[in-house]
């Protein structure tokens, strides 16, 4: 997969994560940042460490997308919990 692709990803997860919660929507910005910043890093890991090759002839790979997706939810949910932790 390409590095842009990753990087549109990771922003559409964030992006639908934060408009289907219910806390503070304040934080779009933050929320879309860490989930590319999620998408990059499983997008790095995945060729060494998931045995996913990114295909290069450029076509589409569902286990791909599917890490991607699972990589940006996990930071996601990562960065929310250190964030409520703050708040209280």
């Amino acid at each position: 997969m390409d590095l842009i692709f990753w990087i549109f990803v990771g922003g559409i997860v964030g992006w639908i994560i934060l408009m289907t919660s219910t806390g503070d929507h304040q934080n779009i910005y933050l929320n879309v940042l860490v989930g590319i910043a999620g998408s990059l890093i499983i997008g790095c890991l995945m060729p060494s460490y998931l045995s996913i090759d990114a295909p290069n002839d450029g076509g589409f790979d569902f286990q791909a997308l599917g890490s991607l997706i699972v990589g940006a939810m996990a930071i996601l949910s990562i960065a929310s919990l250190f964030m409520s932790r703050d708040t209280r």
